[in-house]
């Protein structure tokens, strides 16, 4: 069996040697060729680096100013010159092969210059010289100037053309300004957008832009575009604005041009535009009108707070049905009995929609159109509750059940201050009208405005909470032993302006100042140096007021004065 394998595995062997001398021969014959190759690769790659580049090209002027010689080389890119003096041989070497023209040279000054020659390889040019001079080289961009000083000249060496001078400087700035240019940008590459804040209010959309240190910005209206420039490449993060802009805005874009970059807000037709700085933001508010007006309808004098006690409660529609029926006879109308007790008030809310009923104002003029019928003699023990028939125009507000004690309290008093408010895209007015000629102060503190009154009366602030907008955050009420105070605290820095007479004062909250009113002058007076002090001339003087500040937490003293004549 071994010896039946032993033949089986040796013509195997004998095959195996035959391959693997083959291979043997095969890299030895590849060898050579590998080197061969390799060499051929460098060689290649040497004459490649040894090959010079093409001659930069250029042009040489030789003149003779009046004591010297000047030379000029001008060549189309920066060439490194040296220039050396070997006895009567003037030698200019340069780094790269050049080729200029320089037949003429040895005939424009044969005082300095007798022959001139150009090294085969454009690296050098050899001039030789008539007379011994001493060099002053000058280099100015693409240009060389060599100056020939001959041997008797004294004083400093000639200067540089002032046109040369001039066109180096520009070159200069405008390289700094590029690589000021390059810098900003990639600055600018690097800090992240800008953000954009937009809150939408009911006359107006707000954009806060969130400034970087440093950057300023001004703002221009013109026809149907609103402009922001700022001195910096910025780019923002618009895409709240995009989504929060009102219908007369109909795009907003943004470009950088080098240093700056702007924000443009394109407009439909003409629009309210405010803009302001606010600490390290830039605000502005544009107004718009409202796509839908709400109608003209006065509110439910029931939702108002502070309404009059006669009016929290209203006739019930079962009474004024009773009340118009017109074919009724006396004796078939049937009044219930109410007791005091079962006498509930009617609530000031507003009557639910199912069915819509007709507003109590309708239901009366119903009532008065209709011929009213012979009413029967009312019953004794409903009289004192039950509301009255309803009489003839003029109709005053219809009678109600008697609300409680706790109801009427809540009411707005009679003789109470209402302040009327009206806010604009501009200001914000709060008028305060008087029954009688009441003397004013007005202060600011930190971010409140304090109003003082010399007057008892109470002051419903309900229509600046309402009207308020963007402007109040809050108003407070503040009762004085001898007068009343209101503390307005702003959501926002504004000017105050108190205008109008002593019966109808109007405080005007705004982002400018009014035109000037009169000034009040204080003297220092220093007739006796430990008791110094300061006096005010007053025309109308009022009361003098003492109040708290919640905030500070000290006593300030405020005298009221009347409006000036």
């Amino acid at each position: 069996m071994s010896c039946k394998a032993a033949g089986i595995f040796k013509p195997l062997r004998k095959s195996g040697s035959k391959a693997r001398s083959f291979a043997d021969g095969l890299r030895r014959g590849l060898r050579p060729s590998a080197f061969a190759l390799a060499v051929l690769l460098s060689f290649l790659s040497i004459a490649a680096e040894a090959a010079p580049a093409d001659p930069v090209k250029g042009e040489a002027t030789l003149t003779a100013q009046p004591g010297y010689a000047r030379l000029v080389l001008k060549f189309k890119e920066d060439v490194p010159t040296e220039v050396i003096v070997a006895g009567a041989i003037l030698v200019i070497q340069f780094k790269n092969s050049v080729d200029v023209p320089i037949d003429l040279l040895a005939d424009s000054a044969p005082a300095y210059v007798g022959s001139v020659r150009r090294d085969p390889d454009g690296t050098a040019i050899r001039m030789a010289l008539t007379q011994k001079v001493s060099v002053n080289v000058m280099t100015a961009g693409e240009r060389v100037f060599i100056d020939l000083l001959p041997e008797k000249w004294v004083g400093l060496p000639p200067a540089l053309p002032a046109e040369v001078v001039k066109e180096l400087s520009e070159r200069a700035l405008a390289a700094e300004r590029a690589l000021r240019m390059q810098k900003i940008a990639d600055e600018a590459k690097k800090r992240p957008p800008v953000r954009v804040r937009a809150s939408v209010q009911p006359t107006f959309v707000r954009f806060v832009f969130e400034m970087p240190d440093g950057v300023n910005v001004s703002s221009s209206l013109g026809t149907e575009k609103f402009t922001l420039s700022f001195t910096a490449p910025l780019v923002f993060d618009l895409a709240d604005a995009k989504i929060a802009m009102p219908a007369n805005i109909t795009s907003i874009n943004q470009k950088i041009e080098g240093e700056a970059s702007r924000v443009d807000i394109a407009l439909v037709g003409e629009a309210d535009i405010h803009s302001f700085r606010e600490d390290k933001n830039y605000v502005v508010d544009v107004a718009f009108e409202p796509a839908q007006k709400p109608q003209t309808v006065s509110p439910s004098k029931s939702s108002v707070p502070g309404d009059k006690a006669s009016e929290v409660a209203q006739p019930t529609s079962e009474q004024i049905a009773r009340l118009m029926k017109p074919d009724a006879k006396p004796s078939e109308i049937k009044l219930p009995e109410v007791k005091p007790s079962d006498v509930k008030p009617v609530d000031a809310k507003p009557v639910d929609a199912k069915p819509p009923a007709p507003s109590p104002e309708a239901k009366t003029e119903a009532v008065i159109a209709k011929p009213e019928p012979a009413a029967p003699a009312p019953n004794p023990a409903v009289v004192a509750e039950a509301p009255a028939p309803v009489k003839p125009p003029p109709v005053a507000s219809p009678p109600a059940v008697k609300a409680p004690p706790s109801e009427i309290a809540t009411g707005k008093p009679a003789a109470g201050v209402t302040v009327e408010a009206r806010l604009t895209s501009d200001d914000l007015r709060l008028t305060f009208p008087f029954s009688s000629p009441t003397a004013a102060a007005v202060f600011r503190r930190s971010d409140s405005i304090w109003l003082v009154f010399d007057t008892d009366q109470a002051i419903d602030t309900s229509a600046v909470r309402r009207e308020g907008g963007w402007i109040v955050a809050d108003v407070e009420p503040v009762d004085l032993p001898k007068g009343r105070a209101l503390r307005i605290r702003l959501n926002r820095p504004q000017l105050a302006n108190l205008i109008g007479d002593e019966r109808a004062w109007t405080l005007v909250l705004a982002d400018k100042a009014l035109p000037p009113q009169q000034p009040l002058i204080a003297t220092r007076n220093m007739a006796d140096p430990g008791r110094a002090s300061v006096s005010v001339s007053l025309a109308k003087p009022g009361q003098l007021h003492r109040l708290n500040d919640p905030d500070a937490g000290d006593l300030l003293l405020v005298m009221t004065a009347g409006a000036p004549a």
